[in-house]
């Protein structure tokens, strides 16, 4: 019996999330069938947390018990199926527990659709678990200023209102977001899931910015891009959604920055702004 660590990266547009569903697609749905296949037996991910529609990964982390040969299930997806028997007797001699896992990302990635990729695999402690190991997390929103959707952008960014002073905008945002920076009670900026049992609502933010990252023009047109980056111990649901739209908010006027602060210490999810796009989030690192 093996504990196997996946680093994992997908575009979200068209799944419903991590997490598998009934009769819709998801990331984990996608990997644990292909996974399954690969290996005759059936696997079950565990992931470092929960994303939702739309949102995509450059760092997502599961893991999952690999049993020996003998213990396999023989779980087989039939589609997945018929790649895996067109590949070389080579690769399908080491389709097992004894696949070296430096070539698994380069084999599993044959059987993935284009915007599911594995990056990295590794063995790792039977104790070692991707959610509850989890030290900190780090996710990006991003947004763009422009008059003009742009089509190259539009899949993983927000668009803000041409109008806004980039610089004043990146300067406002970051002076509203020192007030988030620390060891909190986030219940304002959380839309809570009734299923879910939440012990607490303080989580700690480690560290936090706003960036101007770039400017282009296409035929006059510019586009600013800005992010925000954000790593903390753990979020709670929609929170770094609900925070990028507050800011958002901020950088329009809407808001001034000491608000945000204000909007901490209310505990009042009505006091912050709408929940932001899903598309302009990603989750880019997990530390363990």
């Amino acid at each position: 019996m093996r504990n196997i660590k996946l680093t994992i990266s997908y575009m979200g547009a068209n799944y419903s999330g991590w997490q598998v569903q009934p009769n819709v697609p998801t990331v984990q749905g996608v990997l644990q069938d292909v996974l399954s296949t690969f290996f005759s037996q059936g696997v079950k991910l565990h992931g470092s947390g929960r994303t939702d529609e739309g949102v995509h990964a450059l760092g997502q982390v599961a893991h999952f018990v690999l049993h020996s040969r003998d213990e396999g299930t023989g779980k087989r997806d039939e589609g997945v199926a018929s790649r895996v028997d067109g590949m070389s007797g080579e690769i399908k001699a080491k389709q097992f527990a004894g696949v070296p896992l430096e070539r698994l990302p380069q084999v599993v990635n044959k059987l993935l659709p284009m915007d599911i990729r594995l990056v990295s695999a590794e063995e790792v402690p039977l104790d070692f678990h991707a959610r509850y190991s989890a030290k900190q997390k780090t996710y990006t929103y991003t947004m763009y200023v422009s008059d003009v959707e742009s089509p190259m952008l539009e899949p993983y960014a927000t668009k803000l209102k041409g109008e806004i002073d980039t610089n004043l905008a990146v300067k406002r945002m970051n002076a509203g977001l020192k007030y988030l920076v620390g060891e909190y009670d986030f219940s304002a900026f959380a839309n809570f899931d009734k299923t879910r049992e939440l012990k607490s609502a303080v989580r700690k933010i480690m560290s936090a910015d706003v960036k101007r990252l770039t400017e282009h023009k296409v035929g006059g047109v510019g586009s600013d891009i800005i992010r925000l980056k954000i790593t903390g111990n753990g979020f709670l649901q929609n929170m770094v959604r609900i925070i990028a739209g507050t800011l958002i908010g901020v950088a329009g006027g809407k808001l001034q920055p000491k608000d945000v602060g204000d909007i901490l210490k209310s505990k009042d999810r009505t006091r912050a702004s709408k929940t932001a796009a899903a598309k302009g989030l990603c989750l880019v690192e997990v530390v363990y």
